[in-house]
C-alpha cells in the first residue's frame, strides 16, 4: 500500500456558518465539486455523524464511485469525512477559521491510502491530479458561496 497527503488553503468571502452549511449539505456538492456527476444519500442521521453518501466522479475519463461517511463535525469549525473506494481510502478534514466576520480561511487536508499496486506506480501522478482537483474544488466552493450568499 502507498499513501500520500495533501493540504490546500482557500479564503472564502463568507462567514464560517455559511461555509460550514454549504460543506455539510450533500445536495450542494454538485455545485462546487469538480468531476462529481452523481450524489446519492445512503443514510442521514440527525447529528450528521455517521451519515453516508454515494459519490460518483469521472476523473481523467475514469468513473469512480466512493462512499463518503461523516466522521466528525464541530459546527462552523470542522468537518471530517472518510471516503472509501475499491482502490483507495481517503480521510479528509475541512477546518474553518473565521477571519473577520466576513471571510473564512478554509484549510483542507487529505490522507489517501492507495490499495492497488497499479496506483502505487502512479503515486506522483495521483498526488498531482488530486492537489489540482482539490484546489479547483475549493476555488469553486468559494465562487459558489460568494455568488449565492453575498454579504
Amino acid at each position: 500500500m502507498a499513501s500520500l497527503q495533501i493540504s490546500v488553503d482557500q479564503i472564502i468571502q463568507a462567514d464560517a456558518a455559511t461555509v460550514f452549511e454549504t460543506l455539510i449539505d450533500p445536495n450542494q456538492l454538485l455545485e462546487w465539486m469538480p468531476d462529481l456527476k452523481e450524489v446519492e444519500i445512503i443514510t442521514k442521521t440527525d447529528e450528521l455523524v455517521g451519515s453516508s453518501t454515494k459519490l460518483t466522479l469521472v476523473r481523467a475519463g475514469k468513473r469512480m464511485v466512493f462512499v463518503q461517511t461523516v466522521c466528525a463535525i464541530k459546527e462552523n469549525e470542522l468537518l471530517e469525512v472518510e471516503l472509501k473506494h475499491k482502490d483507495m481510502e481517503i480521510s479528509a478534514q475541512y477546518r474553518l477559521n473565521a477571519q473577520d466576520g466576513v471571510s473564512t480561511l478554509l484549510h483542507f487536508e487529505e490522507q489517501i491510502l492507495l490499495r492497488s499496486s497499479m496506483l502505487k506506480f502512479a503515486k506522483r501522478l495521483v498526488k498531482s491530479m488530486e492537489v489540482e482537483a482539490q484546489k479547483k474544488a475549493l476555488r469553486q466552493l468559494a465562487d459558489y458561496i460568494e455568488s449565492h450568499h453575498a454579504l
